[in-house]
């Protein structure tokens, strides 16, 4: 479906050297522009990996519902590094389906997209946890 819907290239990546790996993904990285981090990746995973990295610059979609503009208000949200930063943030009542992941110590909520059977994973770490916490415990069981 990914295919059909986005333009994007598919890279090798070398299945069997794990730092390889890393460095082919972070050189991806490197490459984006007004990106707040540049190593995804800091530590191999040792399990298999399997991933579909999507830059956010060259994504447009569409919301399969509208959010409503006077539902927003501005809240803190703490980045990657730990730093608070005020944001726009919509609020909206529907039915989603939601997971409250206690291995991964976050939540999970996937909103539906325009394109059929598409959707938005919004992935929220536990109060306790921060974004770095969440991507250490992420692997190919919980991807």
């Amino acid at each position: 479906m990914a295919l059909e819907v986005y333009d994007f290239q598919l890279q090798s990546i070398d299945a069997t050297n794990n730092d390889r790996q890393i460095n082919t993904i972070n050189e991806w990285a490197q490459q984006l522009q007004d990106v707040p981090f540049r190593d995804i990746f800091i530590q191999p995973f040792k399990d298999h990996l399997s991933l579909l990295i999507i830059n956010e610059y060259f994504i447009r979609f569409q919301w399969k519902r509208q959010f409503i503009e006077r539902a927003a208000s501005v809240r803190s949200f703490t980045n990657i590094d730990s730093n608070t930063k005020q944001f726009v943030m919509m609020r909206r009542i529907e039915y989603m389906k939601y997971i409250n992941d206690k291995d991964m110590k976050a939540s999970v909520v996937f909103v539906p997209l325009e394109e059929n059977d598409m959707y938005a994973a919004v992935v929220l770490p536990f109060d306790d946890q921060n974004v770095l916490d969440l991507l250490k415990r992420m692997n190919v069981r919980v991807l």
